[in-house]
Parts: structure tokens; sequence; C-alpha cells
């Protein structure tokens, strides 16, 4: 079978693991990495996008996801919540377009185990369906042998293939635990996606050999403890099993929240309703199979921005492209939904 060279192919086998990679979404894309995470939050939309250029020297490498999620009423279903909610992402790379395209639908049930003095734990299990698009995206950028003159390429010499992305059907599942004890707060998630391994194929040739979408299980911890009412202290970790390699990330911060109380008319008096004017947070995120690097995030009422400079440090890639950005937007409806989320 022909070999074709493209430049995507210089970071296979460093990132072993088959699906997107954004360091930002177990910090604050939660539904990306558990099924059972969509919707909870205190409101009752949320719209967030994340948004990752790397190697641009080499392989022209971009990744954007958009997501959407909320929570209908409580007391449906006998839940204190169901999430619904949906996730689009594209990834991209080379001058062959080699990429994946997904739309993935989410829902979670969200259950209150036990709630006194404040303190409050939450159990939540959740599905997702995916339509998952991988192929090439760009045919002009194909370079094989067939077409090497001596001199150069001719892309005009027929090389007998015909590329068509390849769509799969895919699903996958998760559980999680969020609770607060009196000033520490956080969330344990489990997760589980292509539990079938479903196949695919870059080349639609009778000699094509079919690659595997591996089993990928992920498992996520991130502890918060509230030093005061302004100020919050969070790490974390998440930690993916996929194709036989592991991958790694922590990640730490401290935030600073500008609080304000107004008065909320509530029954038959008044109450101090407390709500976050403005938020600024820095911290870092470390990869292991990439690098790491500081993470700065502003916020004001419900809009959230986060922005991420990663340093790589593998020598295989470190030379095409010390530095990757990665941009995180994140604006949530509050609504009329009450408050039942722990603070994590």
């Amino acid at each position: 079978m022909w070999r074709y060279l493209v430049s995507s192919a210089l970071f296979a086998g460093i990132v072993v693991a088959q699906d997107m990679h954004l360091s930002l979404s177990s910090l604050y894309q939660k539904q990306v990495v558990s099924p059972s995470l969509t919707g909870l939050f205190n409101g009752t939309a949320r719209v967030s996008a994340i948004y990752r250029n790397q190697w641009n020297s080499i392989a022209n490498y971009t990744s954007f996801l958009l997501a959407v999620d909320g929570a209908l009423a409580k007391n449906t279903l006998g839940a204190e919540r169901i999430g619904i909610g949906i996730i689009a992402y594209r990834d991209m790379a080379g001058d062959m377009r080699m990429g994946v395209m997904e739309v993935r639908l989410s829902g979670a049930y969200h259950k209150i185990l036990s709630e006194r003095n404040g303190n409050k734990f939450l159990l939540s299990a959740g599905v997702s369906l995916g339509y998952n698009q991988r192929g090439i995206y760009n045919e002009a950028g194909i370079r094989a042998p067939e077409q090497w003159t001596g001199t150069q390429y001719q892309q005009s010499i027929a090389i007998g293939e015909n590329f068509t992305p390849q769509a799969l059907a895919d699903f996958g599942a998760g559980a999680s635990l969020v609770g607060n004890i009196d000033k520490l707060s956080g969330v344990f998630w489990f997760s589980v996606f292509h539990p079938i391994e479903p196949t695919f194929t870059f080349s639609q040739s009778q000699v094509a050999e079919l690659s595997k979408l591996y089993r990928k299980w992920g498992v996520g911890f991130q502890p918060k403890y509230s030093v005061s009412a302004n100020v919050d202290i969070t790490g974390g970790t998440a930690i993916w099993y996929q194709g036989g390699a592991f991958l790694f990330q922590g990640y730490a911060w401290a935030e600073y929240k500008k609080i304000s109380s107004r008065p909320e008319p509530a029954a038959d008096k008044p109450v101090a309703q407390k709500q976050t004017i403005f938020r600024v947070a820095g911290g870092f995120v470390y990869d292991h199979t990439l690098g790491l690097g500081p993470v700065l995030s502003v916020g004001y009422r419900n809009i959230r921005l986060a922005f991420f400079y990663q340093v790589l440090l593998p020598k295989q890639i470190k030379s095409f492209g010390t530095y990757t950005p990665e941009v995180f937007a994140e604006y949530i409806y509050v609504g009329n939904q009450e408050t039942i989320i722990p603070r994590y």
C-alpha cells in the first residue's frame, strides 16, 4: 500500500489518544469529560466555546469546540434536575486537512443524596450519543510516491485512491458525585467513550487498513477550598486511558470574587441574594504528553473568558513550535432556576 507524506503525522505516537485534545476542557467544560456533568451548574442555560491553535509552522493544526447545555425544572422524573446538552467540535491538521468533526447529544439525571446545614451531596449519571466523521478534507494536499517525477510532485498523476470521510455512530456514559462540607467542596467524575470501539479508514481502496477508535476511560477529581467569601483555591486532576496509553493532566489556580448582596422578595420576607459581580483567576495546567503553561481567567457577572499559553516540552515536537495558545469563553443565563448545585 502506498504511503503519503503529511505534516500532521509528526505528532502521531506523541499524543496517543485519538480524540480532540483540549487542555482547558477539564477545568471549564465538564460536559466534554463526562456526560453526567451536563446541566450541572446554577442557572438555566450555558454556552461555551474553546479554540486551540498549535504547530502553525508545520501542521496548521486547529481545534474548535462549541457546547450548549441547560437544565429542566426541578422534580422532572423525580430528579432535582435533568440536564440536556449538545457539543459540536472540529479538529483539523496538515495540508490534507486530516481531521475529525463530531456532534454529540448529552443527557444527565441529577439527584440530591443529602442536604443539611448548608452541606449538600449530589449524584449524577449521564449518557451521550454522537455522530463522528473522520477523513481527509483536502485531497489537493496529498503527496504520494506515485506523484513524484524526480524533481517535483505532480498532482495530476492518478494514484488510484478514492478518499471519502468515514462516518461513525458512537456513544458514551458517565457518573459523578459533587458535594460540599463547610468550606471544602469538589467533584469526582468518571466516564467511558467509544465502548464498542468502532472502526474507520481514511481511504476507500480495497487494500485499505481499518483503524480502531479505541475505548476511552476517564476519571477526575477537582477539590476547591473557600479561603473566604471572596477567595477560592482550586486544584484537580484528570487521567485518561486510551489505546494502551495514559494521559495525565493536573491543574491548580486561585480565584478572587467580588460579591454583592441585594434584597430579593421570597415568600413573605426579603432575603439577601448574593451575586458575583467580578472574578479573576490565575494558575497553571500540566499535561505530561505536551507540556505546561499558565491560565488567566476573568469574569463579569455571567460571562467568563480564559486564556491558556502552553509551553511544549517533548523533544519530538518542541523544535516545530514551542508555544500553543488556547482560549475559552462562557456565558450562563441564570433565569429562574433554583440554586441546588453544590459549590464546586
